[in-house]
């Protein structure tokens, strides 16, 4: 009875451990694809972009925020403007930079596929000229005094001063630029040490913000309606609901699509992301 009870005891133990193998092997092959897709991506942009240094990027930036990315190995190389990001030998994700586009993590096509994309390509910048700092932003670059809009400076200056000071308790608020418009003019601005005014930052949900007044100029200009179908063509095909979804119930998100924003592995946002 004893050796049988022994024998219970050590199957047990033995499924166990294996049944713990088979669901770590599937949570990483699951997981570990996102954690090298995220870091690829962010040090592509980062560097190629942003112009920032990848080894500060990924010990301030990446590996605070993805506990994955500690697992992760990363190389750039910047003959062939790319970034490739492997954990454990056995997954690999690569970002390449492309001009017009930014930063594309490799996915379902190869290189060359996604180097033969056409993009926008936006007019060589301009050189900076010294009477543009004296001329108000937008039509210039210079800013305006804070008090000639009716805005307290002092005030104004102790929000900037919030915004960059470090709480002695909680999570760090690493502002790198904070930039203050009011009534169509620059009444302040401030930058983190290796920040500028100049430096491309990756803006995430901002973005949704400037995509939505765009939209608005071409619906006030006429030249869209919010109201018709989106113009995404794999929903187009006969009998596919979604080609009833429109612009407007995009931008609400309001679509009805099955989709959970939750920002950890095995949903739906880190899946479409990376």
């Amino acid at each position: 009875m004893k050796r049988l009870l022994i024998r219970i005891g050590l199957v047990l133990v033995v499924t166990g451990f294996t049944g713990l193998l088979a669901v770590t092997a599937w949570y990483a092959n699951r997981a570990l694809p996102v954690g090298t897709g995220y870091v690829a991506k962010y040090l592509c942009s980062s560097t190629f972009i942003s112009e920032r240094d990848p080894e500060r990027v990924f010990e301030e930036d990446v590996k605070p925020v993805n506990p994955l990315a500690r697992a992760v190995r990363w190389t750039i190389d910047f003959d062939e403007q790319t970034a490739t990001a492997r954990a454990f030998g056995l997954f690999s994700s690569r970002a390449m930079y492309r001009e017009g586009a930014g930063c594309t993590l490799v996915r379902g096509r190869t290189e060359d596929d996604l180097r033969a994309q056409v993009f926008y390509q936006a007019d060589p910048p301009r050189l900076r000229s010294r009477g543009l700092a004296e001329i108000p932003w937008p039509e210039g670059e210079g800013p305006v005094d804070p008090a000639l809009l009716g805005v307290d400076a002092a005030l104004l200056e102790g929000a900037l001063n919030d915004a960059f000071a470090e709480p002695e308790e909680g999570d760090y608020r690493k502002t790198r630029a904070v930039v203050v418009v009011y009534r169509g003019r620059l009444i302040g601005e401030r930058y983190a040490p290796g920040f500028h005014e100049e430096m491309p930052l990756l803006g995430w949900s901002m973005a949704k913000s400037v995509t939505n007044a765009l939209v608005g100029i071409l619906v006030r200009e006429g030249e869209l309606d919010i109201s018709e179908s989106a113009l995404v063509s794999p929903w187009q095909s006969s009998g596919d609901p979604r080609g009833s979804i429109t612009l407007d119930q995009l931008m609400r998100m309001s679509s009805g699509l099955d989709f959970e924003e939750v920002y950890a592995p095995l949903h739906d946002a880190v899946n479409m992301l990376y």
